[in-house]
């Protein structure tokens, strides 16, 4: 009897043990994955901001750099970078041409 109740709980503490691993490094993959997708994100962002006498290409950097923050909104340098874009968008970026600034 005694035994037993050393088998069950030897394999209660190796259960633990397993869905403890096991739960960590999912948290240290998404998180890899999420710098990763970043950092894809904001190289896609910098390519697009690059062509924007495009206008397309000026909307499609400010998409890349708004999904960008949306991961990591403590990154000043992506906030810059998606401030600009926003900026160009709204001044140089104009279906209208009277308004349009030169």
């Amino acid at each position: 009897m005694k035994e037993k109740t050393v088998k069950m709980k030897n394999l209660h503490i190796v259960s633990i043990f397993v869905i403890l691993l096991i739960n960590c490094s999912y948290f240290t993959t998404k998180s890899n994955t999420n710098k990763m997708n970043m950092s894809s994100l904001i190289n896609q962002g910098n390519a697009y901001w690059g062509k924007r006498v495009d206008p397309k290409s000026a909307k499609l950097a400010v998409l890349f750099y708004k999904k960008a923050f949306e991961l990591n909104q403590t990154d000043l340098n992506l906030a810059a970078s998606l401030s600009k874009a926003y900026y160009f968008q709204a001044y140089y970026v104009e279906s209208d041409l009277t308004k349009r600034d030169t």
